[in-house]
């Protein structure tokens, strides 16, 4: 942990993010499919979600499960950005999101070999740098 990073609890995370996302006890219980008693235990850390409600936790507020159970409060592993993109490839059907892999690891690779490893290039894989791509022929707008 760097110095100056403020220390929380996971059942200080749960309740920061409950609280964030204006849900009640009771509300946030039906969200998760558990009683007001078993929330309120996670808050104030008297019980530990298990896994894969973690893992359904850090999906519903798209942060990640390490940041979720490391005790750095400042900052989500995940940044601004990164959540926008999860959230709006969240809401693709199952068969856009291989596309949008396969456009990403394309890029990431040419990106690579052109020597710009640091994620920042230019975007010219199968984008033209105009908010469309071309996928198999085909010009699609990419906003």
């Amino acid at each position: 942990m760097v110095k100056g990073d403020s220390v929380m609890s996971l059942g200080g995370k749960l309740r920061t993010l409950r609280l964030k996302s204006k849900k009640t006890l009771h509300e946030q219980s039906e969200v998760f499919g558990v009683s007001m008693n078993t929330v309120y235990r996670w808050e104030h850390d008297l019980a530990v979600p298990r896994k894969t409600m973690l893992k359904e936790m850090a999906d519903h507020y798209s942060v990640s499960m390490e940041w979720l159970l490391s005790e750095n409060a400042s900052a989500s592993l995940v940044s601004d950005i990164e959540q926008q993109l999860l959230g709006m490839f969240r809401m693709l059907p199952e068969t856009s999101k291989y596309k949008v892999l396969g456009y990403v690891e394309r890029m990431c690779v040419e990106d690579y070999s052109n020597g710009n490893s640091n994620g920042n290039g230019n975007g010219n894989g199968n984008g033209n740098g105009n908010g469309k791509v071309i996928a198999n022929g085909n010009v699609s707008n990419f906003h």
